[in-house]
């Protein structure tokens, strides 16, 4: 068996607090269907290894991710360093409260995503970033869907 092709995959943000939209890398599986090789920054509802339908308007696009297929187990948390700490002491901070199954991504020197794999220890990590939120260290959100059928924040009112 052939290892799957990795592409990239897109999903529209419009109504995110941050950004409008996303790209992710992804197997491709066949049939439209990808699986999610890394942990999405924006996106809420995705998660690392969960398995989508895409879809591309033409040659020229990236599938635009339209529907979860399969959901991994994983769980994405969001971090934001506040203060001017650099990148490696950031790092530092992650890693002392990191456990087994518990990786990350940075995308600058102040912002992670953090994948927690379904073995890991989802809640004793909420509780130590709720700690540091309480110090003033960072701030974070979990990624669990925010409107039904969309990986969007909620659209402003």
């Amino acid at each position: 068996m052939s290892n799957p092709k990795s592409v990239k995959l897109r999903v529209d943000l419009p109504h995110h607090w941050a950004i409008g939209g996303e790209s992710m890398w992804a197997d491709d599986l066949g049939d439209n269907k990808y699986q999610i090789k890394n942990i999405p920054f924006y996106a809420y509802g995705l998660n690392y290894d969960d398995i989508v339908l895409a879809e591309a308007e033409s040659e020229e696009f990236k599938p635009e991710i339209k529907k979860l297929l399969e959901a991994s187990g994983h769980r994405t948390l969001r971090i934001m360093f506040t203060g001017d700490k650099t990148k490696e002491e950031n790092i530092k901070t992650i890693e002392s409260i990191r456990t087994e199954h518990i990786g990350y991504e940075g995308l600058n020197d102040n912002q992670f995503a953090v994948n927690v794999t379904p073995e890991g220890n989802y809640n004793q990590l909420y509780d130590a970033l709720e700690e540091l939120e309480e110090k003033k260290f960072l701030s974070f959100e979990t990624c669990e869907a925010r409107v039904e059928g969309s990986f969007d924040d909620v659209p402003p009112e």
